[in-house]
């Protein structure tokens, strides 16, 4: 199968991915369908309605809930195509959703309309500060539960509460691990140890966007590599917790290196793409070597832009 085109795969039993090159706006990004025998949960929807046909088919007749990994405009484009969807996300998505511009995706608008046809911003209409669980075995009732009593419907466009309340069968837990982005969570299926990870995850190094929030986001990764079994990263292949320890540690090892760059007095322009990298981490430059030079010259845009904006943050 050619690399420009989506690739559908089959997790284990309820579990599939649905994944959606980028071509030159990055590498491809992965969705996650969680199936129940009463519901199903389409962890990200991607670029536009188109990539999540399938998904849509493959619900029938059951109660569709969506949740967004973080606002990016890779990720919460195709929720149209559910027609109408329960829509759960962490209240700082709703709210960067709702922001008057969105310049990334206008890029991509001008540059790759196809990439984005038909796609369009489905605002949550339930959000949540810190926790939240999905119940896919049971019909929805009305009994809503997330942590802390924070979870809330929309005045805008108010729900049925949907959230039901002891666990049985296929439970999802959402939790926020900012770091990412501020709004960044991921997907817990507890009954097979499954993580989405969204892009709080990524093979071979995320992207830091929030670095106010890199201790927590090197703590949680952590805290999930001992519970979870498998791990699907947002950008990446299916892997395990060995690839949130590896996440841990390179965002350990930036912070590190910026700290020892500032007391040298080494200058912030001097944080070239592969400044650090070498030393510190070998088998991603392993890694990027073995890349298509489209994605190696992504992946080290990434590492020049991670150790920019944490020496802007701990300068």
């Amino acid at each position: 199968m050619s690399a420009s085109e989506p690739v559908f795969r089959r997790v284990e039993e309820g579990v599939f991915t649905y994944s959606r090159p980028l071509g030159k706006h990055g590498p491809s990004v992965a969705s996650v369908l969680f199936m129940g025998p009463e519901s199903v949960l389409a962890f990200d929807t991607l670029c536009g309605p188109r990539d999540m046909t399938l998904f849509s088919k493959m619900a029938g007749d059951r109660q569709v809930y969506v949740a967004y990994s973080h606002a990016d405009w890779d990720h919460c484009l195709g929720t149209g195509a559910f027609g109408s969807p329960v829509v759960v996300a962490h209240e700082f998505t709703r709210g960067r959703l709702l922001a008057p511009s969105h310049p990334e995706l206008e890029a991509v608008r001008r540059e790759s309309p196809d990439l984005v046809k038909g796609a369009e911003m489905v605002l949550p209409c339930l959000t949540f500060t810190s926790t939240v669980a999905l119940d896919l075995e049971r019909t929805p009732h009305l009994s809503l539960r997330a942590s802390g009593g924070k979870g809330r419907r929309s005045a805008v466009n108010p729900i049925q509460p949907v959230l039901t309340g002891e666990p049985s069968g296929r439970r999802i837990e959402l939790r926020h691990l900012p770091g990412h982005t501020a709004d960044s969570c991921v997907a817990y299926d507890v009954t097979t140890g499954i993580l989405a990870a969204g892009d709080a995850a990524e093979d071979p190094l995320p992207s830091i966007g929030d670095p106010r929030s890199l201790s927590a986001w090197i703590s949680g990764l952590r805290e999930w590599a001992a519970r979870a079994r498998r791990v699907i990263p947002g950008h990446g292949p299916v892997s395990g917790p060995e690839l949130l320890k590896r996440n841990a540690k390179y965002l350990r090892s930036v912070v590190g290196i910026i700290k020892e760059a500032s007391s040298k007095g080494t200058p912030p322009e001097s944080l070239t793409a592969e400044f650090g990298l070498e030393r510190a981490f070998p088998e991603i430059m392993t890694s990027l070597s073995s890349m298509d030079p489209r994605e190696r010259e992504f992946y080290l845009e990434v590492h020049r832009e991670n150790l920019f904006r944490t020496w802007t943050a701990l300068s």
